[in-house]
C-alpha cells in the first residue's frame, strides 16, 4: 500500500534553473550551495532512455520498504526525488553507519592539511582509550581503525573497545572504536573540534545546508537530509571535486577508499562497502560470505552504509547516485548491506535497461610511467588518470616483451597508488612492465609498457695491500693505501718504545697503552671480498698485552675477526675474515704491551676482492 507521497519524477519535462555549472566538460551537474535556493536542475528518465514503468515500480518498492525519502541523480541532475510520511528535502535524521564514509573522506581532507597521517599510532593522540592494555593499545595505528582491523570488539551497551587479537589480523566491525578517529580529527583540528572540521571542511563548500553533526553518548553520527547525502554522493562521483573545486586534495587516499582495504574482508575498503568483490562480510558478522556485495548492482558501485538502511549508493560507470533514507526496510535491517539493497538494484536495473551492461569505456592510461634501476630491483612510478571512474592500476611484468594485456606475464602490483618498488630480481636481466588503469566494472585501458635492468651498485672492488715497504718511523701513509695510527692512549717513554714502521712492518714495543692502526676507508663497490693480516710477537707477554684484528663496514660497529693475548708465536700467522660484503670497509688493528722485550709485528695488510 502507498503511504502519503510526495512524487517529483521527471519524465518529459526538464526545468530551466538557475546556477548550472559543470565539471569535466559538462559531466556533471552542481546544485547551487547557497543557503535558502533550493533550485536543483532535472533531467527526464525519458532522455535517458530508461523504462519508466519500471522505474515506477522501484520507486513504489522504496515507497513500500518504509523510505521517508528516495532520490535518484544522473550526472548530478535529479531523476527522480520522493517523499514519505511528512518529510520534504529540508527533513534531516541519523544517517547512522552511513556516516563512516563521511568521516573517511574527512581525514583524508585532514592529511591535506598535515594535521595528521594514517599511520600514526592511536595512543599518540589519545590515552586510555580502550580496556587493552598499554603495549596492546601501542600496537594499534589510525588506518586499523579504518580498515577496521584493529583487533579489538567493541559493546555499545556500555560503550567499551575491547582487544582481541593484535592488529592486522582479522576484520571485525568495530563502531566505537572507528569513533576514535573522529575524536583524533577533532583533537587536531587547530580551529575548533569535529563540528567545526565537518561544517568548513564539507558541509558549507559543498551545500550541505541541512546537515548538523550529532555526538551521542552512543551514536557519533550527522544527521542529513537526503538531499544532502545525495550532494556527498556526488561529490565522490566526482573525484572529491565540487564544481571544478578540489573538497579534497589527495585523489590516492580518495581512491583507495573504494578498492579493498585489506586481504579478509573484500568488500570493504576504507569506511567504505564496494561492490563486484568475490566474496564480503557483513557488518557484525566474521563470516565470509562467497559472491558480491549486491549481485545485481554494477561490480563498480560504492556506499556508505547505515544501520536502518541509511543508504547512500555511487556507480561511477553510470554516472549513478542513489539515497534512500528512513526507518529499516522490513527487507532489510543489517547494520550495512541489507536484504533491502538486492532487491532495490534488481528493478532499478530494470528501469536502466540492463544496468550491468552499461560502462564498457576503460579510464584513460596512467602518465609518465618510468622506471629506476637498482640492485636487484626496479623501482616504478606514475601518475594516475583523471578520470571519476578510475579504481586502480594493475602492472604486470615479463621478460623478452612487454605484457600485452592485463592478464598477461605476472602481476607485481594493482591499487589506486603511484609508486611501486619490483625487488628480488635478477641484476643485469632487462623486465618489461605494462601498466593498465581500470574502473569498476573492471575496464582496463590498453596500456602503457616501461623496461628497466637491474644492476649492481655503482663502483668497483680494487685489492687493497699494504706491506709496509716505508721509511722506518713511518706512522701516516697518504700514498695509493693510505693509513693512520692513534697513539692518543700510549706512554712512550725511551727511544726503545715505539709504535710505527720498522723493517718493513708495523711494530708496537713496550707502548703501555692501547694504540690504534687504521686503514683508509676503502671502497668495495658492494662486492665480496676478504680481509687478512699477518702477525707474530717476540717477548714475553702477559695477560694484559694483546692484538685485536677488526673490520667496519660501512662506517658500523668494529668487528672483532682475531684476538691474541699473551705469546703466541714469532713464526707468523695469517688472520683472514672470511667472505664479507658491503660498499666500504675500513681495517683496524689495537694493540698493548708494556714491556721493553714485548713486541707486536702485523705485516700485509690486505683487502683481497672476491
Amino acid at each position: 500500500m502507498f503511504r502519503g507521497c510526495c512524487n517529483f519524477v521527471f519524465f518529459s519535462i526538464i526545468l530551466s534553473l538557475t546556477a548550472f555549472n559543470c565539471y569535466a566538460a559538462d559531466l556533471y551537474y552542481y546544485p547551487p550551495t547557497s543557503l535558502g535556493d533550493d533550485s536543483w536542475t532535472t533531467v527526464s528518465a525519458n532522455s535517458l532512455g530508461w523504462d519508466t514503468n519500471a522505474l515506477n515500480d522501484a520507486i513504489a518498492y522504496a515507497d513500500q520498504q518504509d523510505s521517508t525519502a528516495f532520490i535518484i541523480l544522473h550526472k548530478g541532475k535529479i531523476v527522480s526525488e520522493n517523499y514519505w510520511d511528512g518529510w520534504d528535502l529540508h527533513t534531516i535524521g541519523k544517517i547512522q553507519s552511513a556516516h563512516k564514509t563521511i568521516a573517511g573522506l574527512l581525514f583524508g581532507i585532514a592529511q591535506d592539511e598535515s594535521l595528521v597521517t594514517r599511520d600514526e599510532f592511536v595512543s599518540s593522540h589519545l590515552t586510555d582509550w580502550s580496556n587493552a592494555t598499554a603495549p596492546q593499545e601501542a600496537l594499534v595505528r589510525i588506518r586499523h581503525l579504518q580498515t577496521m582491523t584493529s583487533g579489538m570488539s567493541n559493546t555499545l551497551f556500555p560503550k567499551a573497545i575491547n582487544y582481541e587479537t593484535a592488529p592486522d589480523n582479522e576484520w571485525r566491525y568495530n563502531t566505537v572504536a572507528y569513533h576514535l578517529m573522529r575524536d583524533i580529527i577533532g583533537v587536531q583540528n587547530p580551529n575548533g573540534d569535529y563540528d567545526q572540521f565537518i561544517q568548513s571542511r564539507l558541509y558549507d563548500p559543498i551545500g550541505m545546508n541541512d546537515s548538523i553533526a550529532f555526538n551521542g553518548v552512543i551514536a557519533q553520527t550527522s544527521e542529513n537530509s537526503a538531499r544532502d547525502m545525495a550532494r556527498f554522493g556526488l561529490m565522490m562521483l566526482g573525484n572529491g571535486t565540487w564544481d571544478g573545486i578540489d573538497v579534497i586534495q589527495d585523489k590516492a587516499y580518495l581512491a583507495e577508499m573504494s578498492v579493498p582495504s585489506q586481504a579478509f574482508n573484500e568488500a570493504y575498503g576504507n569506511l567504505t562497502w564496494l561492490n563486484g568483490q568475490g566474496s564480503y562480510i557483513e557488518a557484525g558478522s566474521q563470516t565470509v560470505i562467497s559472491g558480491e556485495l549486491i549481485p545485481a548492482a554494477p561490480a563498480d558501485l560504492f556506499a556508505a552504509l547505515g544501520s536502518g538502511d541509511k543508504k547512500i549508493y555511487v556507480v561511477p560507470s553510470l554516472d549513478l547516485v542513489v539515497v534512500r533514507h528512513g526507518p529499516a526496510a522490513p527487507a532489510g535491517g543489517g547494520l550495512g548491506p541489507s536484504g533491502f539493497d538486492d532487491s532495490l538494484w534488481e528493478k532499478l536495473c530494470l528501469a536502466m535497461n540492463d544496468c550491468m551492461a552499461g560502462d564498457t569505456i576503460p579510464p584513460g592510461e596512467v602518465t609518465a610511467l618510468t622506471a629506476l634501476e637498482d640492485d636487484a630491483a626496479v623501482a616504478l612510478s606514475w601518475s594516475n588518470p583523471a578520470d571519476p571512474d578510475f579504481v586502480g592500476v594493475r602492472i604486470r611484468r615479463a621478460t623478452g616483451s612487454a605484457p600485452t594485456g592485463p592478464n598477461d606475464g605476472t602481476q607485481v602490483f594493482e591499487g589506486a597508488g603511484t609508486a611501486f618498488n619490483d625487488t628480488g630480481l635478477t641484476n643485469g636481466t632487462t623486465y618489461y612492465y605494462s601498466a593498465f588503469a581500470f574502473d569498476g566494472v573492471p575496464n582496463y585501458s590498453s596500456g602503457v609498457s616501461t623496461n628497466g635492468t637491474p644492476q649492481s651498485p655503482g663502483g668497483t672492488c680494487t685489492d687493497w695491500t699494504e706491506d709496509f715497504s716505508l721509511a722506518n718511523g713511518t706512522i701516516v701513509d697518504t700514498g695509493i693505501s693510505a693509513w693512520s695510527i692513534d697513539d692518543s692512549a700510549l706512554t712512550i717513554t725511551s727511544s726503545t718504545d715505539y709504535f710505527e714502521v720498522r723493517s718493513s712492518e708495523f711494530q708496537s714495543r713496550d707502548i703501555d697503552g692501547e694504540g690504534v692502526w687504521m686503514s683508509e676507508v676503502i671502497g668495495t663497490g658492494g662486492t665480496d671480498f676478504s680481509v687478512s693480516v699477518d702477525i707474530r710477537e717476540t717477548g714475553r707477554l702477559e695477560g694484559t698485552d694483546y692484538v685485536s684484528l677488526r673490520y667496519k663496514l660501512d662506517g658500523g660497529a668494529e668487528v672483532e675477526f682475531a684476538y691474541y693475548q699473551n705469546d703466541f708465536g714469532s713464526g707468523g700467522i695469517v688472520e683472514s675474515t672470511g667472505i664479507l660484503s658491503s660498499d666500504d670497509v675500513q681495517i683496524v688493528i689495537r694493540a698493548r704491551n708494556n714491556g721493553g722485550y714485548e713486541v707486536h709485528y702485523w705485516d700485509n695488510v690486505t683487502l683481497s676482492c672476491q
